[in-house]
Order: structure tokens, then sequence, then C-alpha cells
């Protein structure tokens, strides 16, 4: 008896355990009632940026919409953030979609992205937990994405344009040139975009004053307000005589709006540092034979299309013919005697070369060399003692088989 009590508790202590450990992992139900009642809240963030030249600050609607059909709007005033407050009060999976509304500002691109939303309710350890996740995919899958609207703004007024015209001014001290020679002058946009006069080619333009005067580059248009930079050089033309102006002046332009019309303003300068009247160059001549008389004068910015001095040519190698032919005179035809001193053998050695008469060169030897002086006899002492031992071995090999 004792035994089947035993076998019973063994199995079924361990069957009550496992649900009591079951029965209190589940919430309570005074704890869910006043979850349900009180009801859990939740943001649901979203933001909105205004981008452009003239992003007018407006007010931007943004409508969640339920699976019900219920709406709710906020608004968001220029660039900014907020969000939609949910409240829940059962589990369960919950589906939204998020757009904005379609503003009225003229040249305004609005965001038309629909924000499809899963909101994920489960319990919690003291009330509801909710997981919200942004999709751009209806069915909500995908990459995640945040509930952000991006507007672009381009300012679409037709301004009555500003117009400017600046002049460059020539000056040439010192000797009296016997003739007007004529300089180069160039107008260099910092950027390809900025306006420029009518005949320009990529931001550069090209003006040229005969002796001393000035002259125009041309009126600069602006249709639009901005800050517009330039800079301004002397082409070096290398005319003998001249000494060249180096300065590099910077021009620097403020277009403003007011009343739909535009202003600019000007502003010179000179690289480097401080101000300047315009643009001002200044050569001096110095006829030719008169101390400090020569041309060129320091390097000024050149522009792409100017050419670049032709390259010197290589310097001519001169050879001692004299000297040379003695590299070829050897005593031996058989080799050929370098400048180092290192005998270097011909490839075939059945040639050779007679100084005497070059038509012979290339003939095969058709004799014995003489003039052997090896010693013969002993050659043959040599021999014979090797057949000496030869014959020991034999006779030594006989002896040991009887």
């Amino acid at each position: 008896m004792r035994k089947e009590m035993k076998r019973w508790l063994f199995k079924i202590v361990p069957t009550l355990l496992a649900c009591f450990v079951f029965l209190g992992m589940m919430p309570g139900p005074g704890r869910y009632a006043e979850a349900a009642a009180a009801g859990d809240t939740f943001t649901l963030p979203v933001s909105v940026t205004e981008n452009g030249e003239k992003a007018p600050g407006e007010a931007h609607e943004v409508i969640l919409t339920a699976e019900d059909g219920t709406e709710q709007a906020y608004v968001i005033q220029g660039s900014g953030e907020g969000g939609f407050t949910l409240t829940f009060t059962n589990v369960g999976d919950y589906y939204y979609t998020v757009r904005q509304s379609t503003g009225s500002v003229k040249g305004a691109t609005y965001d038309d992205t629909i924000f499809y939303v899963h909101c994920q309710v489960t319990h919690g350890t003291e009330g509801l937990d909710v997981v919200a996740v942004a999709y751009t995919d209806p069915a909500c899958s995908g990459g995640k994405s945040d509930i952000a609207f991006t507007n672009t703004y381009i300012d679409t007024t037709v301004y009555s344009p500003a117009i400017i015209d600046p002049p460059v001014m020539k000056t040439i001290t010192g000797d009296t040139p016997e003739s007007a020679a004529q300089f180069q002058f160039v107008l260099d946009a910092d950027d390809d975009s900025y306006p420029m006069p009518a005949g320009s080619t990529n931001g550069i333009r090209i003006v040229t004053i005969t002796g001393s005067g000035s002259a125009e580059f041309g009126n600069i248009s602006y249709t639009k307000p901005g800050t517009y930079s330039y800079i301004c050089y002397e082409l070096n033309g290398g005319i003998l005589g001249y000494t060249y102006d180096t300065t590099v002046y910077t021009l620097t332009v403020e277009v403003t709006a007011e009343n739909d019309r535009l202003s600019a303003r000007s502003t010179y300068g000179v690289r480097g540092g401080g101000a300047a009247g315009g643009f001002q160059f200044t050569n001096t001549y110095r006829a030719t034979g008169n101390p400090g008389g020569g041309g060129g004068g320091g390097s000024t910015p050149q522009p792409s299309a100017t050419p670049t001095p032709a390259s010197t040519p290589a310097p001519t190698t001169t050879v001692d013919e004299e000297s040379a032919n003695t590299a070829l005179q050897t005593e031996d035809p058989g080799f050929v005697d370098d400048t180092e001193g290192d005998d270097v053998a011909e490839e075939d050695p059945s040639t050779f070369i007679d100084d005497e008469n070059e038509n012979t060169a290339g003939t095969q030897q058709s004799t014995p060399l003489t003039g052997d002086e090896s010693n013969i006899i002993l050659y043959l002492i040599l021999i014979g003692l090797a057949l000496a031992a030869i014959a020991g071995t034999e006779a030594y090999r006989r002896k040991n088989r009887r």
C-alpha cells in the first residue's frame, strides 16, 4: 500500500507543480482589468522638413487613418516634429495609414508618401506593451521607415534683373613706347554657373586694351538673389621692354531682393587681403638698352586656353670616332676586348677578323693551328702508369681465385 502511495505521489506532484507555475505566469484578472479600464496610451512620432530657396514655414497637416476609417489630424508648423496619441484597451494587431495633406504654396513640391503602420499590442508587466513599425509597403513588409515628410520649395518669383558692368583700366609708366602694345585681361568666375557677360566661355571672359586706357567686360545680369564671386588678372604677353602687373583682384557681388526687384552691390578687393577701387593695372616700359629694360615680369594666372611654351629639343650626343675605332683592335681574333678589359668570346668560334684584309672576315679556318707546346713525353709516362695499374689489378684478381 505504501509503495502504491509513493508511486501515486511521484506521478501527481510534478503535474500539480507544473500547473501552478503556468497559472502564476499568466496576468491576474485584477491587473488586466485595470489596464483595460484605464487604457494604455502610445505616441506615434511624425516629422516634416522644408527644403528649398524660399521655405515659407507653412502649416503642414498630417492625417492618420485607422482600419475602421476614423481619422486623426496633427499639424506641424514649418520644419518640425510631432506625433499621434493612440489609446489601446486590448491586445492585438492594429493597422493605420499616415499621409500629408497637399499645401498651396506656388512652386512647392509636397511629399505624397503614404506610410503603413502596424501596431502590435501585448500584455506587459504593468499593462499593455505597444510596438509600432512603419513601412512604405502596403503589405507592411520590407524595410522599416520613419514617418518623415520632406517638402521642397522653389522661388518662382520673376524679378526685375540687377545689372553690373565692371570696367578694367590700364596705365603704362616709364619710357614712351614707339607704338602702342596690346594687353589682355581676364574675368574668371569662381563657379562656372555664375552669370557672366556675353562672349564668355566656361566662366571666363577676356578683353583687350591697346596702350593705356580702359575697357568693359560687358553687362552681367542677375535674376536671382545670392552672392557671386570672381577674380580679374592680366595675361603676361611677354612683350619686350614691359614689366607686367601681377595683381589678382577679387569681385564679390551681393544680389538682394526687395518688392520683386533685385539690387546688386559690388565689392572689389585684392587676393590675399586688402580693398581696391576697381580693376586697375599698371605696367612699366623701358626702351631696349636702357637700365632696367626687358620684358616679362612676374607670372600671372593663365586661363585654360592659353598655349604653353614649346618644349626644348634634347641635346645631341657626340661620338669620338678615333676612340671608338680602337675598341675593335684586339690581339686574339677569337675575342673582343671591351672598355673594361673583360674578354668576351665570340658566338661563332670558327670565325675570325683579319685586320689587314676585311674581305676575309667570316671565312672558315682550313689549316690546323700550330705552335702547340704541350709535353708529349709526360702524356706517354701517364699512359704507361695507367696500363701498369690495370695489369697489376688483373693479376691480383686471378691469384685470389686460385
